[in-house]
């Protein structure tokens, strides 16, 4: 009875520890169904709602972080031994039609990316900075003004 009962414990440990790595196997699962971003955002846009299907690459949210914002802009070929990769910028909103009291503030940032071709028609190069966006002032559509600072400004 003594060896049965020490069996039976035995079988006991074996089946706790089966039971644990299944409970793992699970866990590993389930995190598979489940999406977390690894940036703090706000979600603009909802594409799958709970219980639909979805395949790997679908989109399901559009998650923005609108503490910087990359703009897009032209510099004219002057210019453009002054720009490079790094360079310091400020910003302005440019809105011609409206007075705000936003136009006025300036953003920093600094260019990263700065195009290898130009426009043969504008003579400009189409470069983009990222900008820290305070109080999320800046946003995507307007118009804005860039400002490179450079040695002669």
């Amino acid at each position: 009875a003594a060896e049965k009962a020490a069996l039976a414990i035995e079988q006991a440990e074996l089946d706790l520890e089966l039971n644990r790595l299944n409970a793992e196997v699970t866990r590993a699962e389930l995190a598979t169904y489940s999406v977390a971003a690894d940036f703090d955002g706000v979600v603009t846009r909802v594409f799958k709602k709970r219980g639909e299907a979805i395949r790997q690459g679908d989109p399901i949210v559009e998650i923005i972080n609108p503490d910087r914002v990359r703009i897009e802009g032209r510099v004219g070929l002057a210019n453009l031994p002054l720009t490079r990769e790094g360079c310091k910028v400020k910003v302005r909103l440019f809105l011609p039609d409206v007075e705000l009291p936003e136009e006025n503030e300036l953003f920093d940032g600094q260019i990263t990316f700065v195009d290898r071709v130009s426009d043969p028609v504008t003579h400009t190069t189409r470069i983009i900075a990222e900008v820290k966006n305070r109080n999320n002032i800046l946003r995507a559509g307007l118009m804005a003004e860039m400002i490179l600072e450079t040695g002669n400004r």
